[in-house]
């Protein structure tokens, strides 16, 4: 049975995950089946950019929604959990899971098996008392370098979101990385010093700014 032209209904009293397979509970919905097969065979090579490129854009649209409806005081635990709920869908029966505030309570922590495979850091900046400040980034950053030299075969992301007015350019002065990552769309890895003599390097991923939010991230490496 088709429902409007692209979804298709599950037998009655069983659901669909994201890949596809069928458990039992509410009546549920399946994507068509080239959606599932792509998420499916994505995660099934291990290859988790494309996902963290969804996720980013499914978080940027449930920010929106809210926002549309009048909701101004987002919180990180907000952002946080818009994450979480979407790997948890993604990732429903295959090796892969989510878990927050795992690992010196880092926001999401994606695992394959017991064994961490991405770290998310998080920031967000959508109530007016809330301003960017370099040394809470400095700290999230450094904590998340730390955590990657234990951790060498694992991926991170820092991510920020906010009201398009925390991201107006006259708070941006301090915070060439941020305003060069709107600009731009460079890839090119570059170093971040966190610390008197301690970098990382950072490279600007996937960015949502075309609406009444942002949503900016940055991959990590030491």
């Amino acid at each position: 049975m088709q429902t409007m032209g692209s979804r298709q209904l599950a037998p009655k009293g069983m659901r669909r995950n994201g890949c596809g397979g069928l458990y039992g509970g509410d009546l549920g919905i399946l994507y068509r089946p080239g959606i599932a097969s792509l998420i499916c065979s994505e995660i099934k090579s291990m290859d988790l950019t494309a996902i963290h490129q969804r996720m980013v854009r499914n978080v940027f649209l449930n920010i929106e929604i809210l926002l549309n409806d009048g909701v101004q005081s987002l919180s990180e635990y907000d952002v946080q959990a818009f994450a979480f709920l979407y790997f948890a869908r993604v990732l429903l029966n295959t090796p892969f899971r989510c878990e927050r505030e795992r690992v010196r309570r880092v926001d999401c922590v994606v695992y394959e098996g017991n064994h961490p495979r991405i770290f998310y850091e998080m920031k967000t900046y959508f109530k007016p008392h809330e301003r960017m400040t370099k040394a809470l980034f400095d700290k999230d950053i450094k904590k998340m370098a730390e955590i990657l030299a234990g951790h060498d075969s694992a991926s991170a992301y820092f991510l920020i979101a906010g009201s398009r007015e925390a991201f107006a350019s006259e708070r941006l002065d301090e915070f060439d990385f941020i305003s060069k990552h709107l600009r731009e769309n460079d890839r090119a890895w570059y170093s971040y010093e966190y610390e008197k003599d301690r970098q990382v390097r950072l490279r600007p991923s996937q960015k949502q700014h075309r609406g009444q939010s942002v949503l900016i991230t940055w991959e990590i490496k030491v």
